[in-house]
């Protein structure tokens, strides 16, 4: 199943979610013979965007797959995917591209500050790829507004103005992150340009809450596919962050 390009201006969003009707297409299309007899793979990824009707659409396909064709599901959260279909693939990890070896190729991309980059990625090269462009402007505006004094949350939620939650949640998650390690003494993982930002940010924030923050962002980042009005989603958790950082430090 090839992903799909982003819209042209004035069309909607493609959506983020496997579908049942896509499924539907593709067993239409594992019915027609391959040219000459060849191999066919058929690539979902995410594999954790299905949801429970779409993976149990795809068990019966992923059980007695046609001849010839192989099934590629390639998810970074597997314990996502329903028992049923995990029980049905052979699990491979892939263990992160050595930094060595992905610097280069990111330089290559066009990449100005690489190194940066992959850091932000959690030393992914095709995560910091996907991430850059218009995510990667926004991603940096809504990290320029969380290091500076006084930011609100409307601040917040107007720095990253299009992006899709569940990418804003993921970038807060990581500069949370960076500020538990300040606050404890560790070493700055993911926002390594803002590392004075952020032990500064941090040396100011009671402990316990900024981890109850931390905790709470995971179960943000459960709900952030599919907020009922995503604006507010975020404002919501913006104004958490903003008196989180004028709570007196214990």
């Amino acid at each position: 199943m090839g992903e799909g390009e982003g819209p042209a201006k004035g069309a909607s969003a493609p959506s983020r979610h496997i579908k049942v009707d896509q499924i539907r297409d593709l067993r239409e299309f594992l019915a027609i013979g391959t040219h000459r007899g060849g191999a066919r793979v058929i690539l979902l990824r995410p594999a954790e965007a299905m949801n429970a009707a779409t993976a149990n659409a795809l068990l019966k396909s992923l059980e007695e797959p046609p001849p010839g064709t192989v099934f590629l599901l390639v998810s970074s959260a597997p314990d996502r995917l329903l028992a049923t279909v995990r029980s049905r693939c052979q699990r491979i990890a892939v263990p992160a591209a050595a930094t060595k070896d992905a610097l280069p190729w990111l330089m290559a991309q066009g990449f100005k500050d690489a190194e940066a980059a992959l850091r932000h990625a959690g030393n992914a090269p095709l995560a910091a790829l996907e991430d850059d462009g218009d995510s990667a402007r926004a991603r940096d505006a809504l990290r320029t507004c969380l290091a500076r004094r006084g930011a609100t949350a409307l601040d917040l939620a107007d720095a990253c103005q299009g992006a899709a939650p569940e990418a804003v949640i993921g970038w807060l998650q990581k500069w949370v992150y960076d500020l538990v390690a300040a606050r404890t003494g560790g070493a700055i993982r993911y926002n390594v340009r803002q590392e004075s930002a952020l032990r500064a940010i941090a040396s100011a924030l009671p402990a316990p809450a900024l981890l109850k923050f931390e905790r709470s962002l995971s179960t943000a980042r459960a709900i952030a596919l599919h907020p009922l009005n995503p604006r507010l989603f975020l404002e919501e958790i913006f104004l958490r962050y903003a008196q989180l950082r004028e709570s007196p430090h214990e």
